[in-house]
């Protein structure tokens, strides 16, 4: 007998902004589930953001009910380049640019593949 499962190909998506974080939770046809939005509050440093933004993607986790395998896979997206080492071309917040945003996305969220793109490229696609 096949395990059933109750994954309902789900991805956890999080636009890193400037002025504000999203993260939410989209189907496989497309829909938001479930969205969180707060304020980027810029002045508190590259690594107070990045916790902000990761804490909105925790919340949307936190709330799944007990035996739900939750999403399959996580999409992110902000300004720069995002390399292993840090970021390129992110002078938004002070400090991006050191940042390991890879690393902390394994360390969080170790069960999820992620992907990471700029955010304009992110906008275009989405246009697309």
């Amino acid at each position: 007998m096949e395990r059933q499962t109750s994954r309902r190909q789900e991805v956890l998506a999080l636009d890193i902004g400037g002025t504000k974080l999203a993260a939410g939770l989209v189907d496989a046809a497309g829909t938001l589930r479930e969205r969180r939005v707060t304020a980027t509050e810029r002045t508190a440093g590259a690594d107070a953001v990045l916790s902000c933004a990761l804490a909105l993607l925790e919340e949307i986790q936190a709330g799944r009910p007990d035996g739900d395998e939750g999403p399959e896979a996580l999409g992110v997206s902000t300004n720069g380049l995002t390399r292993e080492g840090g970021v390129e071309l992110a002078p938004a917040v002070a400090g991006w640019g050191s940042l390991r945003i890879p690393a902390e996305l394994r360390r969080r969220f170790p069960h999820l593949s992620a992907t990471i793109v700029n955010d304009v490229k992110a906008a275009a696609a989405a246009e697309r």
